[in-house]
């Protein structure tokens, strides 16, 4: 290869680097105001120090300002990193257990409803029903591997009937 391949190779390493350095001090801060902190001494100054000697060695010194020219705009860039809000407190109930009995008065209710309204798309059904998504798909999927329900068509258009 020659000097200038050289040279461009050695300046694509060195931004990669500053780039990675920067993004990593950016976490490090966010996560620092996250947790209430104030940023550790110890950080930056370290990951300055790693950098130095690898701007020495990547390019002649004629190229240093054109390299460090490109790596401060992504400083800017990176420093304004706002802190994260806390987390809003889950939900304790999550998740809710069905009992068999239950599950049976769902697939009742809708195999009823199906009879009456054949021919109509979950959607439709849903709604005359007033059920959850997953309570409704739940008790149609258990009748329809019971054979008490036909469907007919795909995805959307799909229809059930008795």
């Amino acid at each position: 290869m020659s000097d200038i391949d050289n040279q461009i190779r050695s300046t694509i390493n060195q931004f990669t680097e500053t780039l990675a350095r920067l993004v990593k001090q950016a976490a490090i801060q966010s996560v620092t105001q996250a947790l209430g902190g104030s940023a550790p001494a110890a950080a930056a100054p370290a990951a300055k120090k790693k950098a130095a000697p690898a701007a020495k060695k990547a390019a002649p010194a004629a190229k240093k300002p054109a390299v460090i020219a490109a790596a401060a705009p992504v400083a800017k860039a990176a420093a304004p990193a706002k802190a994260a809000k806390p987390a809003k407190a889950a939900k304790k109930a999550g998740r809710v257990r069905r009992d068999e009995t239950q599950i049976e008065a769902t697939k009742k209710t809708v195999l009823e409803y199906v009879a009456k309204n054949p021919n109509k798309r979950s959607e439709e059904l849903r709604a005359g029903l007033k059920l959850d998504r997953a309570v409704f798909v739940d008790a149609i999927t258990r009748l329809k591997a019971e054979k008490k329900i036909k469907s007919k068509g795909e995805k959307r258009r799909t229809t059930y009937s008795v």
